[in-house]
């Protein structure tokens, strides 16, 4: 389960669907991500994390994520991972996404 608080500096990786987070990607990317994705699907850091207007005692559970700057989106339509780093780790390395975050669907 995703960590709370979340901060900002928190990474999101996206892995193939049919993939466990913390695993390598698809060829040639062994160090995992996927291709089609800008930055081979890692996100840069997280910003602007807030609270929830309905967990206001919960912590921070809210960011923005962006992927590159303005890149086309080249991924093959499908069901992907999304997979949780948090900035205490390296986050430089598929190995350290190990967090299931949530599904992404490219139609």
């Amino acid at each position: 389960a995703m960590r709370y608080p979340v901060h900002d500096g928190d990474h999101l990786m996206v892995m193939y669907g049919d993939r466990d987070c913390g695993q390598p990607g698809g060829e040639p990317y062994r160090f995992g991500g996927v291709m089609g994705f800008p930055d081979a699907g890692f996100s840069q850091p997280a910003t602007n994390s807030t609270t929830h207007r309905d967990d206001p005692d919960g912590g921070n559970i809210l960011q923005d994520y962006r992927w590159g700057i303005d890149e086309p989106l080249m991924a093959l339509p499908g069901h992907y991972n999304l997979c949780y780093c948090p900035v205490a780790d390296n986050c430089a390395h598929y190995s350290d996404y190990t967090v299931f975050a949530g599904s992404l669907y490219v139609v």
